[in-house]
């Protein structure tokens, strides 16, 4: 399974998704000396591990052993499994658009192979899985959640800061400590117990990662800073949006705080089916609030 960073969260959900995808739980696992994992390591086998990697594993409960630093007979057989899905999944370099279209295109290769490749005593990989299948304990009813958990202050903006990117909160929560939680695609914040953003994670540098629902609030008692707003100019409206807006502006004095109304029904209808109503309205001659909103009840 690939990612684009190399965290513990990415190792964790890794981890966890073999879990589900085996079916169960081996006896043990070997791992590297990822500092990911390892915090120190001490004389012979012993170590020093991460605490969020230790109460991870310390939640099936899992035994892992670490290899002995500088010693690549003991992790042959991981080197060899690394050529084998690099030979098979990356030459050529595969083209996608995502992440998980690479992931699926990898496990379906790896999947077709298993059927067709044999061992030295001829028996097939699949059948070979499916024995040692039965020989994996079964998976706790609680699968730990494979992410990291931070706290965090909200600034003046309502912008949480991580690792160098910002992500938007509810404007009511300016200045409010919050809980995130970090995991390989996403980063969830939540107040209380109480999930109030989720947004998908950036691994980039300086993003402004930001919801506009989360402002819309605020724009409507501030409606003139309406169309400067960041979280509005990311957003992909329709052309309609805007028509509508240039229509709104002709029409009423208070053209924007109107508009963010419009823009806050897009809380319970989707964008297509409001793009349709918006367009029937302009259709109509009658670019307002009140006409979309009887279309909506006729609808």
């Amino acid at each position: 399974k690939a990612y684009q960073v190399e965290r513990l969260e990415c190792l964790l959900d890794g981890l966890n998704a073999a879990f589900v995808y085996f079916g169960g739980l081996p006896k043990r696992l070997v791992l590297d000396n990822t500092s990911l994992a390892v915090k120190k390591v001490l004389k012979g086998t012993e170590r020093i591990e991460t605490r969020l990697f230790e109460a991870f594993r310390g939640s099936f409960p899992l035994h892992v052993d670490f290899c002995a630093p500088g010693k690549g007979w003991e992790k042959g057989s991981v080197e060899r499994g690394v050529r084998y899905v690099r030979d098979n999944c990356f030459r050529p370099l595969p083209v996608v658009d995502s992440l998980q279209e690479l992931n699926a295109s990898i496990l379906k290769i790896l999947e077709e192979d298993v059927s067709n490749r044999r061992l030295r005593d001829n028996t097939l990989i699949k059948e070979a899985f499916a024995n040692e299948r039965s020989k994996l304990f079964p998976l706790p009813t609680f699968m730990p959640e494979s992410c990291r958990i931070l706290t965090a202050v909200c600034d003046k903006h309502a912008h949480v800061r991580i690792d160098n990117n910002s992500y938007s909160v509810p404007f009511q929560l300016a200045r409010k400590p919050v809980t995130v939680k970090l995991y390989s695609d996403r980063i969830t914040i939540a107040l209380g117990g109480e999930i109030v953003a989720d947004h998908k994670r950036s691994f980039k540098k300086g993003e402004f990662i930001l919801d506009p629902f989360h402002i819309l609030g605020l724009l409507e008692k501030k409606s003139r800073a309406a169309f400067e707003a960041t979280a509005i100019r990311q957003w992909e409206l329709p052309q309609v949006f805007y028509e509508l807006r240039e229509q709104l502006q002709r029409k009423t004095r208070k053209a924007n705080r109107e508009w963010i109304r419009v823009l806050m029904l897009l809380k319970e209808h989707s964008l297509e089916e409001m793009e349709i109503l918006i367009s029937i309205a302009l259709a109509q001659g009658s670019p307002r609030l009140a006409t979309i909103q009887a279309l909506l009840r006729n609808r």
